[in-house]
Parts: C-alpha cells; structure tokens; sequence
C-alpha cells in the first residue's frame, strides 16, 4: 500500500472459508476454497492452498498454545478417495476452529492466510518509513526499542522512546495507520488533537504529542512502568513486551479479583466516560487492552481516544454489528464494559456476542444483575441497553467514594471536579463542535446501515437454509404422500357427516331406485355416474323425508313416464350410484312391463257379488 492511500477494509469483518474441492496438481493435491469477508456475497473469492501451506499456519499460530486440530500428514495413499475426503473434513473443521476465536482470526498470519491480496504489505516498515519522516522533523527524540506485536492491530505499531529534554522519562510512540471511518480532513482534525493534547484529567492518559496526515498519525504519551494494561493485570503479566497471542490467547494464570476492587475499577471507567462523553467527545473503543491500571490496582486511565477519530473500528465491532439495540457510541462503550465486567469476574473474555443464559454461577447478586441486563441475549434483544449514568444509579457503585459527574451534560462540562480548571475551555468553539458531531453522526449512520444489511442477511440465509434443507424437503415428501393418500381413501370411501343424514340419504336412493327403474323403458339406458378421483362428493343434511309421490298416470310407450320429483334437502342432490347395464329384454316382456305401469285401480269395473256359498236345505 502506498503511502498516501486511504484504507478502505475493516479489519474487524469476520472471515469465513468453506471448502469446495480438491485438485490433483502432478504430484500433489490442492484445495479449493471459498472465502467470504462478512455477510455479503460480493465480497467472496477462491483461493488455493496446498496441505503444507495448512501445516505452516498451524506453526506460526502454535505461539498462542492454542490446541488447534490439524489433522495429520501421511507420505502414502494421500491420493486416496476416502482419504482425502476425510483430510478436507479435518482441514475444514481446523479452519473453523481458528475463525471462532476472536483474538486468531484477528492476526495477520490468520488474515495473510485467507486474503493474501491485501494482508501482503509489511506493516513493520511501513511504519518505519512514517516515523522516519517524523524523526528528521523532531531530533530531540531518541529510539530505545520496538515494542512488537503488543496489541492486536497489526496496523498500529508501537517504539519505546526518550527525550533529550526530559532525559530521566520515558515515552511511547504509536504509529496507526487511519481506518475506513475517518470523515474529517487533516486540518479539522489537528484542531481537535491541539485541544486534545490539553485535557488534564486522573482517569484518562494524557497525550503528549500527536501529529497527524492523510493516512497515518503518530501519537506519543507518557510511558509509566507502574502502569500495565487490565487484561495484563487479569492474567498476572507484568512484561508489557511480548506477542499478543502469546499473552492473551490461552488464559491459565488468572488471578483472582475482589469485588471490591472490581466496584472501585469498573466505576472509575464509567466516570472517566462520563467525563469524555461531557466535553462532547466519544470514544467507542472500550475493552480491557485500553484500560491502563496501576500494579497495587489503585489507579486507572483510559488511553487511545484519538481512536474513533481517526476512524479505526473497535475490537467488538463484529458483535456489535450482531446486537441491533446498540445504535450509538455511547451504547458501544456500555457493551464494552459488560465484557470487561464479565472479564474481571471470570478472568477470561466472552468470545461471543452476547450469553445464551444467565450467570448463575456468578457470586456476587449485584454483578449478576448488571451481567444480565448488559450481556444476556434475550434481554439485550427485548430492551436494549441503559446509558453510562442509568449505569451509575445502579446499587452496585453507590457506597464508593468515588465522586461522579453532574447528570446534566451543561453541568458536568463545566464541572471542574477531579479536572483541571483548563478543561473547561476545550471543545467550546463552534466549528470544533461541529466536526466532533460530523465524525460521530458519520461512525454511527455506517454501523446502523451495517446491522441492518447484517440483519437482512441473516434472516435470507435462515429463509433459503429452511427451504432447502434436507430434513425440510423430507418432511414435505412424507406430509405431501400423506395427504394424497388421505384424500383418495376420503373419494373411494366418502363417509357422511352423520347418522341422520346418511339414514335420509339412505331412503332417498331407494325411492329414487325404485321410480326409476318403473319408468325406463327396453330401450332407454340407465343413467350411470362412475365416481372418479374428480368426482365431488356432496354431503346432505339431515331433514324429515318427503311424502311418497302419488302414483303416475297411465302412459304410453310413445310417451314415457316424467321423472320423479327432486328430493327437498337443503344440499345438491347425491350422484346416482352405478347402474350395471341390463340386458335388452323381449317383446313380451316390454308390454308386460308396459301393462304393469298403465295399470289403474280406478279404470277397473265395478261387479256384483252373488254369494252362493250358502248350503241349501
């Protein structure tokens, strides 16, 4: 990268790998990768790597002690089908392994890995070449050794110096080089930092010097060997220089902290936040790493604010995407200081986003209601997260004596308790005012466009996840077989709706029958509806039966006799059932047939009985 190039990645943004295939390269194999950077396709592509490559990874991350499952070599029969499928299973699971630690997936051996193409700059001599610059400028500072690889931003990088003018202290400068956040030019910003270089405050760690351009700033402070960061303090570490992973990725030398000491640490950062948010500053970068504390515990600072103007996103800033609740700064700095609760009561960091279940185990009654309301999933989702003097009110930091600032934020700007009277003149002018709400405005509109497009994604993954799952396209065969077979069973044996209904359906069918089969002629064929998987079946209600039809007239076989009257019911009227086909009958039997149907009682002659059955004497 070039000097005066803007940096436009996140470091932050996850980095996800999915394996797709494996490659057979003359005489050895290769493996297909996918990597996506966040949630959004767009920013996916392929890489290649071969089994060495995996095993060279594992060796420049084995510093951290981390137990990482790579799986093992083998010199005969890697060619093998089986083989490599179980190889490229274990290699996956590998790579997950990395990605879910937060503290792995934010090295560059890690990054370099996965994306060679913008991790491939020596960030080292970058920064040499930055602070040169500044040396030939400023003489009376003197290099005394680098301090390597102390934080987890690769791209800050950080020299132990000292001052012909102050020969018997010592100072640090930090080279860091701007992130995608930063809004303000280099003029509107050297007007904040002249100021800022002028708060005089206990709880925040005074910059000496900072000297900014267009895509870098160097910072210098005051290096005290009392003080190391509360992370170190956590973990019982003292020496200050040594790699990040080695220090922080396995924590095993946890000290134990008294409450007491943590109500007397964790009020002092919301103070000194307090403070900052009061002279309309922000900060935004709160984790353990930025908390300097005393060795005896006693004292505390805030350092890195200049951080969220020079636009570097904060260590938390994949979490924070995933919790839509936290809209501003203000909030990030309140969910910052619930892990670092949560750090110094169980001495290792939460490497999630938020807790599934509530901290039971924890002690102290207080702490577990504060852990609860800050980190708890549900509770962060339902009602969000209180503000830093909501925090304060709360019973926990009451019996302290540590004084707080006024709750108006007219009042606390122009308190001058535990700060110097020259404090309340910083951050008054207008346009100074006026560039600090441009940056935060600009810094909370990106990650509100972030948490939503995060929030759509997830909620499309969840949609076309269910859709084409196995199990689910299972479960639609069974229920879709299921129905299909329940509704043929309900065409092939209707069952009516009840007793009375069918009994009425019952002696229609047989009156109908029995009309109609007096009234078809030889000739005439029977009406016959065969029922069919589209034949609809009609169910009667149930209704008192008809009176009988009165007998029908005498007909001819030219005229043939009218249908029966309809049923009244208050359905259509059911099918008639199947009729076989009868066989054409004879003459005979046609006007036999044709004499029983003319038949009528009242044409019959009226006769005279003459009864001689009486005996005769």
């Amino acid at each position: 990268m070039a000097l005066n190039q803007k940096l436009e990645i996140d470091d932050t943004q996850p980095l996800s790998c999915t394996f797709l295939a494996t490659e057979t390269n003359k005489d050895h194999i290769v493996y297909l990768i996918k990597v996506q950077r966040s949630l959004d396709i767009k920013y996916s592509w392929q890489i290649k790597k071969r089994y060495n490559d995996f095993k060279e990874l594992n060796a420049q991350l084995a510093i951290s002690n981390y137990e990482l499952p790579l799986p093992p070599a083998k010199i005969f029969g890697n060619t093998n089908r089986d083989f490599l499928i179980s190889r490229q299973n274990g290699l996956q699971e590998f790579m997950d392994k990395i990605l879910e630690n937060l503290f792995l997936s934010l090295s560059l051996p890690v990054k370099k890995f996965l994306d060679q193409e913008n991790y491939s700059e020596n960030f080292k001599e970058l920064a040499l070449a930055h602070v040169s610059m500044f040396f030939r400028s400023e003489p009376n500072w003197q290099v005394i050794e680098p301090l390597n690889e102390i934080g987890w931003r690769f791209r800050k990088q950080s020299i132990l110096l000292k001052s012909t003018e102050f020969p018997n202290s010592k100072f640090i400068l930090t080279w860091v080089q701007h992130g995608s956040d930063k809004i303000l030019k280099e003029p509107e910003l050297k007007t904040i930092f002249q100021q800022m270089t002028q708060i005089q405050y206990e709880y925040l760690d005074q910059i000496i010097r900072i000297n900014t351009g267009d895509t870098s700033t160097i910072i210098i402070q005051k290096f005290n060997e009392k003080f190391i960061s509360l992370r170190d303090y956590i973990n019982g570490i003292t020496k200050i220089n040594a790699p990040f992973l080695k220090k922080y990725a396995i924590h095993s030398k946890y000290q134990k902290i008294p409450i007491n000491l943590i109500k007397q640490i964790t009020k002092k950062i919301l103070v000194a936040l307090q403070f900052i948010y009061s002279k309309g500053l922000f900060y935004g970068h709160l984790h353990t790493g930025n908390v300097l504390i005393e060795q005896n515990g006693n004292t505390i600072k805030l350092t890195d604010l200049a951080n969220g103007l020079l636009g570097l996103p904060s260590l938390y800033r994949s979490y924070v995407v995933d919790q839509r609740k936290i809209t501003n700064l203000e909030l990030i700095d309140v969910y910052g200081f619930g892990h670092i609760l949560y750090e110094l009561v169980y001495g290792s960091p939460l490497l999630t986003s938020s807790s599934k279940k509530d901290f039971d185990d924890c002690e102290n009654r207080e702490i577990k209601q504060i852990l609860n309301i800050l980190l708890v999933d549900d509770v962060l989702l339902k009602n969000g997260l209180p503000t830093i003097n909501q925090l304060l009110d709360m019973p926990f930091f009451k019996d302290t004596n540590i004084d707080v600032l006024p709750t108006s934020s007219t009042a606390a700007a122009a308190s001058t308790t535990s700060a110097s009277n020259s404090n309340t003149k910083l951050f008054t002018n207008s346009k100074v005012k006026e560039n600090l709400i441009k940056a935060r405005e600009f810094i909370e509109k990106k990650l509100n466009e972030e948490q939503k497009f995060t929030y759509k994604q997830k909620k499309q993954s969840q949609a076309e996840a269910k859709v084409l799952s196995e199990e689910e396209i299972k479960k639609r065969r069974r229920e879709k077989k299921k129905a299909e077979k329940e509704a043929a069973n309900s065409l092939e044996f209707p069952s009516p709706p009840n007793s009375q209904s069918s009994s009425s359906l019952n002696r229609s069918k047989s009156k109908n029958n029995s009309v109609s089969s007096s009234n078809f002629s030889s000739n005439d064929t029977p009406p016959s509806t065969p029922l069919t998987p589209n034949t609809p079946v009609f169910s009667i209600s149930a209704s008192p039966a008809p009176p009988p039809p009165p007998p029908p007239p005498a007909l001819s076989l030219s005229n043939p006799p009218p249908p029966p009257p309809p049923l009244i019911s208050s359905g259509p009227p059911p099918p008639p059932p199947p009729i076989s086909s009868a066989p054409s009958a004879n003459p005979d039997r046609s006007q036999l047939l044709s004499s029983i149907s003319s038949f009528s009682k009242g044409a019959l002659k009226k006769t005279k009985t003459v009864d001689k059955s009486a005996p005769k004497f």
